[in-house]
């Protein structure tokens, strides 16, 4: 899944005001988006185009008046289409990134951001205060608790709404690696954290005689199972295993943490790629997919707004500059280090570590 760069440039000039004007409403049109999305409109409105009346009465909404007012919000955003027959439907846009079922869907990200970001924001001043997650805030899952996957594990259907979002945030990220990395041949690849398997599908998909499992706890790896179920066998299975004590299994050629790192503070962090590193054979390679800041710290938008997203949802989590993952790596033994930037290709980093053949 492309990365977006909200960044607006400097605040001067004659367009200061309305671009403060825009930060200040801004959640404003993310509760629009929020709404829209969980009533399934645009879903609604590409079936066939619909009136407000017809919109209102499969969404069980008791006020056409809210309907309409909602559904003209989003024709203004240009999000869906208001014909003169008075019928609403999908534009390009909808059809591309807002519909349920198709590959480029913007719809699972969506969902977890309001469901399990949006009110932990609300408190950011707290967070930035105390250097605590905010995540209790959410009132979802474990009562009070600041972990966040014992939290999702807790609340009904929440771990699934956050699978599906990790999914699509990472659709092109195994495709990516198979392009820019060079795999040996019918390589052996673990996806240590592997959530709901998207990369490792990618990787099986790209490398012709490759045998990828998916490593991950129980929630993360029942839905994998039901996500994989049709792709599951001989080159791609999916084994419940703590990443913290992964255990002894056969060396693989390759093993990968994606987006995996960035949540954990620095003693666990430094567990589970020493676990990583165990598991790969002599020759191997380890690569970490993550969002890396620019040196200065100032960019690249998305990697800032990341770093406050784990600020407020994990213990520890943080981004960090390619000079920052070399100290680090350095400091468990790893030495030999390769950095592809591809966020300027809208994907996440690539951190390629390779291991010595002695």
């Amino acid at each position: 899944m492309r990365q977006a760069d909200y960044s607006e440039g400097k605040l001067d000039g004659e367009d200061a005001l309305q671009k403060l004007t825009s930060l200040t409403n801004g959640y404003m049109l993310s509760s629009i988006l929020f709404a829209a999305v969980d009533l399934k409109i645009f879903d609604i409105v590409n079936e066939k185009p619909r009136s407000a009346l017809e919109i209102s009465s499969i969404t069980g909404c008791a006020s056409e008046g809210g309907m309409q007012r909602l559904l003209l919000v989003l024709v203004n955003l240009g999000l869906i289409d208001a014909g003169p027959d008075g019928l609403f439907r999908a534009t390009e846009v909808a059809r591309k990134f807002l519909l349920s079922d198709v590959r480029s869907s913007l719809v699972a990200g969506i969902q977890h951001h309001h469901r399990h970001a949006y009110v932990p924001f609300r408190y950011l001043g707290d967070a930035i205060l105390s250097g605590k997650p905010q995540l209790g805030r959410n009132g979802q899952g474990a009562a009070g608790s600041e972990d966040l996957y014992e939290s999702l594990a807790a609340g009904t259907g929440e771990y699934e709404i956050f699978m599906r979002a990790m999914n699509s945030f990472s659709v092109g990220v195994g495709e990516r690696m198979a392009e820019l990395v060079e795999f040996p041949l019918e390589p052996r690849i673990y996806d240590i954290g592997g959530g709901g398997g998207q990369v490792s599908l990618e990787l099986v998909s790209r490398l012709p005689g490759s045998r990828v499992t998916v490593f991950d706890r129980k929630e993360a790896i029942d839905y994998a199972r039901k996500h994989l179920a049709k792709h599951l066998g001989d080159q791609l299975e999916c084994i419940e295993a703590d990443m913290f004590s992964l255990g002894a299994f056969p060396k693989a050629d390759v093993v990968v943490l994606s987006a995996v790192l960035g949540d954990w503070d620095e003693a666990k962090r430094k567990v589970i790629v020493e676990n990583a590193w165990s598991q790969l054979k002599a020759g191997g390679k380890l690569l970490i997919s993550e969002t890396l800041l620019d040196e200065d710290r100032r960019g690249p938008s998305s990697a800032i707004l990341l770093s406050l997203y784990v600020l407020l949802l994990t213990q520890g989590g943080h981004n960090f500059t390619p000079t920052e993952w070399r100290e680090f790596l350095g400091a468990v033994g790893i030495d030999e280090i390769a950095f592809i930037h591809d966020h300027d290709n809208g994907y996440r980093d690539l951190i390629v570590c390779s291991k010595p053949l002695g």
